[in-house]
């Protein structure tokens, strides 16, 4: 039988397992993986790490209070990236903001014919390894200047977490690169909400914008374009 420092070592592996995969690919993946680790060991083991470290990693935290298995999230995001066809079917290229590989592994087989950007969001991530995942319409850009990008024919697309009813959270990463001049640049600035469920704990790991900071919030089961207070140059 498994002590209380046997299950206490075994978290902190997981916890910086965790921490490791949710820089180079994301906290969706990163917390998709570990969750079905965690529900292998039973539900005991999904409700002792929701008690004991529920508020080290809330992304985590927010797929065990949901409930829901790995294959109804997978599947989540793959509704949600059908969703886009509207928007996407006359862009040729996609600007992620932050390296999230729970939706770009779903995006890439859907819109083969797109051009991917991917901003990473966090420094020190394995850029080499991640691309090693995709063909060659995915690609780095480390350049905080969108200009050469920018233009009708472009989307910027942001990982919403922990949508409410003005605001969300997203990577940090966000707050430098959706600015007004972005804003002018860009006649699609959209929103994905991931997850579909309230994250039960402070999200530190992210930062909270506005509504009004996109175009448009996307979900599984709406596309909500939204009224705003600016207009973008790009359709001018």
């Amino acid at each position: 039988m498994m002590t209380p420092r046997d299950k206490s070592a075994e978290w902190h592996g997981i916890a910086r397992a965790y921490g490791m995969m949710a820089q180079e690919v994301g906290h969706v993946m990163a917390a998709t993986t570990i969750y079905n680790e965690i529900l292998a060991q039973g539900p005991e083991m999904a409700w002792h790490v929701l008690k004991q470290h529920g508020r080290t990693l809330p992304v985590l935290s927010a797929l065990i209070v949901d409930g829901k298995s790995s294959e109804q999230i997978c599947k989540r995001i793959h509704d949600l990236t059908n969703n886009l066809a509207p928007i996407l079917h006359n862009k040729q290229v996609i600007i992620c903001v932050g390296a999230e590989a729970a939706w770009l592994d779903c995006a890439t087989i859907a819109y083969p014919d797109k051009q991917f950007y991917i901003m990473p969001h966090a420094q020190d991530a394995n850029i080499d390894r991640f691309l090693t995942n995709y063909a060659s319409n995915v690609s780095i850009y480390k350049n905080f200047d969108l200009t050469p990008l920018a233009g009708t024919a472009s989307a910027i697309v942001v990982f919403a977490f922990n949508v409410g009813f003005a605001t969300f959270h997203t990577y940090p990463i966000a707050c430098r690169i959706i600015g007004s001049d972005t804003r002018q640049s860009f006649a699609d600035i959209i929103a994905l909400d991931l997850l579909e469920c309230t994250i039960p704990y402070f999200p530190y790991d992210f930062v909270e914008i506005g509504f009004d900071e996109v175009t448009q919030i996307v979900s599984r089961r709406q596309q909500n374009r939204r009224a705003l207070q600016w207009t973008s140059q790009a359709f001018a």
